[in-house]
């Protein structure tokens, strides 16, 4: 990786990610009395949106990154969420034990990840198909 990584940004991005995701899902929550189900593909659907989005951002403005470094990204961003999610679901006013988190909502976060590193995988498999076909 290079020394110039942007590390601060990719936990800032991270914050950013786990702030929208939940300022959408304060909206959708009504959905969730009614239409459980309706609601977690909803929330699901954010969640990727709003990582596509924000990919988007962070690797348009960092680029050229590594898929090592994307798929880093990816990581801390979901460790971000995952760490503020604790705020709300241990001992906010949503609290749900460790088990039950990591089931309803914890593992979701792995698609993180696997976003990011696959819109810069993408990225570079363009940009080498490019290049062999300009020489």
């Amino acid at each position: 990786m290079k020394k110039d990584f942007p590390y601060l940004s990719v936990v800032s991005y991270g914050a950013g990610h786990w702030f929208t995701v939940l300022a959408i899902s304060f909206l959708l929550f009504s959905f969730r009395q009614n239409e459980p189900i309706f609601f977690e593909s909803l929330i699901s659907l954010t969640l990727v949106a709003v990582t596509i989005f924000f990919g988007f951002i962070f690797l348009r403005r960092y680029r050229p990154i590594s898929s090592k470094e994307a798929l880093l990204t990816g990581f801390v961003w979901m460790l971000v969420n995952l760490a503020l999610d604790q705020l709300l679901f241990m001992w906010g006013p949503m609290k749900m034990n460790l088990i039950a988190y990591v089931k309803d909502i914890g593992v979701t976060y792995l698609m993180v990840p696997a976003i990011i590193w696959a819109m810069e995988y993408y990225h570079e498999s363009v940009v080498r198909k490019e290049k062999s076909e300009k020489k």
